[in-house]
């Protein structure tokens, strides 16, 4: 990222940096741990998933098979969607590819261009979901972005450790 385009995206950002904003309301290992009951007991229908590094390795497109059990679970149960801060019509089509053609999980992508923290990206999410922030969950890897872009529109946040710890 460029100086100039630093200088316009961080003074819009800086919230985002608040403790508040970036202390997850929960932690877990992996999405493997996501206790469905707990979430339904909250008020949950919806979860916002980030993918790399917290579905697959980064760049990778494809989830191990405890993962794609889980999400079969999970879809069992919430309207899913990805929010990744990978836009553009290739990435959108590999992903769209490999969980709704290939797994049949029918999971929304965000094809917003916008990036995490800003709202756009989970707003978008959450219209495909007919859900209110109230009502979902979003997981994933990186505080600054996923966590704090949860949060900051009252959106449940859980953090798991990366699934590639070296990057």
């Amino acid at each position: 990222m460029g100086n100039l385009e630093l200088g316009t995206w961080l003074p819009a950002h800086l919230h985002a940096l608040d403790r508040k904003y970036c202390t997850p309301d929960k932690r877990i290992g992996s999405i493997l741990e996501l206790d469905t009951l707990e979430l339904k007991k909250r008020g949950i229908s919806c979860l916002l998933l980030d993918a790399d590094n917290t579905l697959f390795p980064h760049h990778a497109a494809i989830a191990d098979g405890k993962t794609v059990a889980k999400l079969r679970e999970l879809g069992k149960n919430f309207r899913l969607a990805i929010v990744s801060n990978k836009p553009g019509g290739k990435r959108i089509a590999v992903l769209e590819g490999y969980f709704n053609k290939k797994l049949k999980l029918g999971i929304c992508i965000s094809s917003s261009s916008a990036r995490k923290p800003c709202a756009e990206p989970f707003l978008e999410a959450l219209r495909h979901c007919g859900a209110k922030p109230k009502q979902a969950a979003m997981v994933g890897d990186k505080l600054f972005t996923d966590i704090a872009g949860a949060k900051m529109l009252g959106i449940y946040a859980i953090k798991v450790r990366p699934v590639d710890a070296a990057s």
